[in-house]
C-alpha cells in the first residue's frame, strides 16, 4: 500500500513539473523575463529542444535578452531669420543664451546694409554705412553707436568662429525693427529709415504719446504714427474692466496712478524686449515717463505683482522681484491682504 502511495506521488509531482515546464515553454507563452524554453519545432528555428531564447518585436530569436532603445527627443528646430520678408541661411545660427536672442552679426549687418570689419588684436567689431559707425567689443556691455555708449544686458560672443549678440541691439542699432517668435522660432527684421549721425540713440526705447490708459498695466499710445495697446511686461495690477470679474480691491488705487502720470498726450518713451507682441496682438513693453518706469513704480508702491515670467522677454525680472520683495515685507498695497495675492492671479 505504502508503494503505490509513494509511486502516486511520484508521479503527482512528476505531473506537476511537467505542467510548469510547458506553461513556460509553450510557444506562445513567455515567463516573467519575457523569454521562454523551446518545445516544440526547435530545429525549424535553429534551436535545440529545452534552449532558453526570447522572440524579438522584428520576428527573429535571440539567445539574449533584447535592448530597448532609449527614446531621444529630437531637438528643437533651428531659429529662422527673415529680413524684410527674405529667409536669410547663416553658417551659425542664433541661440538662447540666459534667456537672450543671441544672433550672427555680420550676416545681418551685411543684409542691413552694413560693411563689417574684425579686428583680431582687439577683439573688436566695426560696422559701418554711410551715415553710422558701430563698435562692439567682445565680452564688453558698451558698444558705441556713433560714438555713444548703447549699454546691452548680454555682451557679444563668439561661437564656432562666429560674433553673436543681441538681437535687438542688432535691429535697433541700424534703424531696424525685430521681432521674435518663440512659438515659431522665427525672427523678423524690417528695414526702417537709417539713422543719421546725429541722431541720440536711445537703445530699445521708442517715442510715444499717451491716448488713454485702460487699465493700471494697459495703456493705449500713438508710437511712430500708429495707434497700439501697450500691455506693461512683467507685471499684473489688480482687474478694473475685466468683462467678467468685479473691480478687485487695489485695481482702482492702480488704474488711477496710471493715469495720474500717463494723462492723454503725455509723452513717455517705451522699451520693448524680444518678442514684441502677445497673442492678443498688443505690445509687450516697458514704458517710461520723466526718466522713471512704470512698472518698477506700480510694484514698489504695492499696485502690481511680478506675472506672466514668459522668456525670452525677461530684461528685467530679477530687479523687478527684488522691489516685489521689498513691497512685500513691508505689507503694502496688494500685499497688505492676507492670501490675496497668489501664483495664479488676486483672490478676494
Amino acid at each position: 500500500m505504502k508503494k503505490r502511495v509513494s509511486l502516486f506521488l511520484l508521479i503527482l509531482v512528476l505531473s506537476f513539473v511537467i505542467f510548469i515546464l510547458n506553461a513556460n515553454a509553450s510557444p506562445g507563452g513567455l515567463d516573467k523575463n519575457g523569454g521562454h524554453y523551446c518545445r516544440t519545432n526547435c530545429a525549424k528555428y535553429g534551436l535545440k529542444t529545452g534552449q532558453y531564447h526570447y522572440h524579438n518585436a522584428d520576428g527573429s530569436i535571440t539567445l539574449t535578452k533584447p535592448v530597448t532603445k532609449p527614446t531621444v527627443k529630437p531637438a528643437a528646430p533651428a531659429i529662422a531669420i527673415y529680413i524684410n520678408g527674405k529667409k536669410q541661411s547663416y553658417d551659425q545660427p542664433p541661440v538662447i543664451d540666459n534667456g537672450r536672442t543671441l544672433v550672427p552679426l555680420r550676416g545681418i549687418f551685411e543684409s542691413l546694409g552694413a560693411t563689417v570689419q574684425w579686428d583680431q588684436r582687439k577683439q573688436q567689431v566695426t560696422a559701418t554705412n554711410s551715415k553710422i559707425k558701430i563698435l562692439l567689443k567682445i565680452g564688453s556691455k558698451s558698444p558705441t553707436v556713433n560714438g555713444k555708449v548703447v549699454p546691452i544686458d548680454v555682451p557679444g560672443k563668439i561661437i564656432n568662429g562666429r560674433t553673436l549678440v543681441p538681437l535687438r541691439f542688432v535691429g535697433e542699432a541700424l534703424g531696424a525693427t525685430v521681432d521674435y517668435n518663440a512659438t515659431s522660432r522665427t525672427i523678423k527684421i524690417t528695414s526702417k529709415a537709417t539713422i543719421s549721425s546725429d541722431t541720440t540713440i536711445d537703445y530699445g526705447k521708442l517715442d510715444a504719446t499717451v491716448i488713454n490708459v485702460i487699465d493700471g498695466d494697459t495703456v493705449k499710445v500713438n508710437v511712430r504714427g500708429t495707434e497700439e495697446t501697450i500691455r506693461l511686461l512683467l507685471v499684473d495690477t489688480p482687474e478694473t474692466v475685466h468683462p467678467t470679474k468685479p473691480v478687485q480691491p487695489f485695481g482702482k488705487e492702480a488704474s488711477d496712478f496710471s493715469k495720474s502720470i500717463m494723462p492723454a498726450g503725455k509723452a513717455i518713451k517705451v522699451e520693448l524686449d524680444v518678442s514684441e507682441r502677445d497673442k492678443y496682438g498688443r505690445l509687450l513693453a516697458y514704458i517710461y515717463v520723466d526718466g522713471k518706469m512704470v512698472n518698477e513704480t506700480l510694484l514698489e508702491k504695492g499696485l502690481a505683482r511680478v506675472a506672466y515670467v514668459y522668456a525670452p522677454n525677461t530684461r528685467y525680472v530679477d530687479e523687478f522681484r527684488e522691489i516685489q520683495s521689498k513691497t512685500q515685507k513691508q505689507a503694502i498695497g496688494i500685499w497688505s491682504i492676507e492670501n490675496y495675492v497668489q501664483e495664479d492671479g488676486f483672490h478676494s
